[in-house]
């Protein structure tokens, strides 16, 4: 039988920095937590209500963005 566990504040830190790591390296993490502070080291977060997506955060834009063109305003 599985039994769901919440981490602590150390180790849920640990696992993010070992996620973050493996997103350097190209791949493709999803977490799904409840907790706020875990979801902020997220690039993009999405909030899902009762089985809808309700919000989520755009994107931060890299520093590649610089290198696009703009029209003069």
């Amino acid at each position: 039988m599985y039994k769901r566990q919440a981490l602590d504040t150390a180790n849920g830190e640990a696992v993010m920095r070992m996620l973050l790591t493996a997103c350097k390296r190209g791949l493709a993490v999803v977490v799904v937590t409840h907790d706020a502070q875990l979801a902020s080291w997220a690039d993009r977060v999405v909030f899902i209500r009762d089985g809808r997506i309700v919000d989520h955060t755009a994107a931060r834009p890299g520093p590649e963005s610089l290198l696009t063109e703009r029209s003069p305003g």
